[in-house]
């Protein structure tokens, strides 16, 4: 054999052999216990995937409660503050532009739930804390057409409260708080919007009057947590996030009709505990 062959032979030996090792090594990596796991092990222990609910479930850790108010009875006719058109009132141009309803009690005719009932603990739990860094987004009001928009607000202690002045007539915004100072102010059409924080709970909500427009109105409640509903249209509330065990909750109307009533409520973690039909106002016998 020429040295040229010999050498030829001798170099596809070991490439073949090279090949033979890396195939083999190939099937050991892959039929290794580490591979696809991530890193494998580390500081001598086994990686583990994480558990199932490590991170925190605040639905399994808290409870809801809902219900609905409803009006018993017969439901009183509707009632007009401002009629449209009306020249007397004050401002009639806009203020008279629309009819303006009594909003101090709205019925849903086909439910029978009653609108703007609070619901919320009259004291903040002692095993709630507000989550670190917080932020709360402010909340809006908007002045239009001589009426408060909406008629029933919550907000949070130190919560920003923007109120907008739509009209093209000024109003005079007068909050009437019991634990926070009152004040009034005059709100021109053009000016800019204003900004109003409350830094003490109440323990009702409060009126919230125009001194220039008697008729217009609305309520405001501050507290210092967030478990706090306004029933909707058809009377319907839901409060979610709660601690679990026994709670108090207020219920609070500004109508005359409305008794303010407390309930008491044993939440369970991760259920929710719905209360049914509450009745507004007993039926006269």
């Amino acid at each position: 054999m020429s040295d040229a062959n010999y050498l030829r032979s001798e170099t596809q030996g070991f490439r073949a052999g090279l090949l033979f090792v890396g195939a083999v090594l190939g099937v050991l990596y892959w039929l290794s216990p580490t591979v696809g796991k991530g890193q494998g092990k580390s500081e001598g222990k086994e990686s583990k995937p994480p558990e199932k609910g490590a991170a925190v479930n605040v639905a399994a850790k808290t409870g809801v409660v809902r219900g609905r108010i409803v009006y018993q009875g017969e439901i009183p006719e509707p009632r007009l503050l401002v009629k449209q058109g009306d020249p007397s009132v004050k401002d009639s141009a806009i203020a008279a532009k629309f009819d303006i309803p009594d909003e101090s009690l709205i019925i849903d005719p086909e439910s029978r739930g009653v609108a703007s009932v609070y619901v919320y603990l009259a004291e903040r739990p002692k095993d709630w804390t507000p989550a670190e860094n917080e932020k709360l987004n402010g909340r809006t009001v908007v002045q239009k057409g001589a009426r408060y928009y909406p008629h029933a607000l919550a907000a949070r202690t130190n919560q920003r409260i923007e109120l907008q002045n739509e009209d093209r007539l000024p109003h005079n915004t007068h909050p009437l708080p019991v634990r926070n100072g009152r004040f009034g102010e005059v709100i021109a059409p053009a000016d800019e919007p204003r900004h109003y924080v409350f830094n003490k709970a109440e323990k009702h909500p409060f009126a919230v009057v125009c001194d220039f427009h008697a008729w217009e109105k609305c309520y405001w409640l501050i507290t210092d947590h967030p478990f706090v509903a306004i029933t909707d249209s058809e009377g319907r509330f839901e409060i979610a996030d709660l601690p679990p065990g026994p709670h108090t909750f207020t219920l609070w109307h500004e109508s005359d009709d409305f008794k303010q009533r407390k309930i008491e409520v044993m939440l369970d973690a991760g259920k929710t505990t719905d209360l049914g039909s509450i009745p507004f106002q007993q039926p006269a016998e």
